[in-house]
């Protein structure tokens, strides 16, 4: 398992706790991959802006129902 692989479960794990610093690293090592896919499918920078938050918003809430076998959080960026 890369270290990269076990830091993003470590942090859903703090995140599952509701460490606000974990989802703040989340965000640092996701943001930008996550925003420059939502950009390029709705091709616009506010809207985008809006579902990069939203996506993390959504990690934060729902956080329990994440299984680190069903795959990595990097495979979606």
């Amino acid at each position: 398992m890369s270290n990269t692989h076990q830091d993003d479960i470590d942090l859903m794990r703090r995140i599952i706790q509701q460490d606000e610093q974990a989802l703040s690293e989340l965000y640092t090592r996701y943001g930008a991959a996550v925003y420059s896919l939502a950009l390029r499918i709705v091709q616009n920078h506010e809207l985008a802006e809006e579902v990069t938050q939203d996506i993390f918003l959504k990690v934060w809430r729902q956080a329990a129902s994440w299984r680190a076998e069903l795959g990595k959080l990097s495979s979606c960026c």
